[in-house]
């Protein structure tokens, strides 16, 4: 499963697209590590309540040193068949004691952190920006004879 855009000196993950709607699926693909290693990925990001979630897996590289999590089997992790969109779904607080619901209340975009580690080690990174509203929609806020609400439509070309 050879990437022949990756840098084959250096690991590094491929998340595509970048930025993306928060239900659109992703890409996420590892390339340039040792071949046939135990690579493991964790991914974070914070709710709207600053409550840091976490999502983790152990995934094996295949004999070209790559990894694709489409079809890349956990070998333990926070979900168990092969997913590109695993480590996402599978998030957890960190803190026990937080609520177990994703606090989003408002539109602001996400940035999901996946690291890939060895030994305890960072030895690979990749962000992901998920948005909530569209590029092309325009929200505006409506407070008028107490009404007090958000009103979206599509940007004007």
């Amino acid at each position: 499963m050879a990437f022949p855009e990756a840098d084959w000196d250096k690991p590094s993950i491929k998340i595509d697209p970048i930025t993306s709607m928060a239900d659109e699926k992703l890409s996420i693909t590892l390339s340039g590590f040792k071949p046939n290693t135990p690579i493991s990925i964790r991914a974070t990001t914070l709710d709207d309540s600053n409550i840091k979630w976490e999502s983790q897996a152990v995934i094996q590289t295949d004999e070209e040193g790559c990894a694709d999590l489409s079809t890349s089997e956990p070998i333990t992790g926070t979900y168990t068949e092969p997913d590109a969109m695993g480590l996402f779904w599978s998030m957890k607080p960190i803190d026990v004691d937080k609520p177990s619901v994703f606090n989003k209340d408002s539109v602001k975009p996400i940035q999901v952190t996946v690291t890939a580690e060895q030994y305890n080690t960072i030895i690979a990174t990749g962000t992901s920006k998920r948005l909530f509203i569209s590029p092309e929609t325009n929200m505006k806020e409506v407070n008028d004879h107490g009404l007090a609400d958000k009103y979206f439509e599509p940007t004007e070309d």
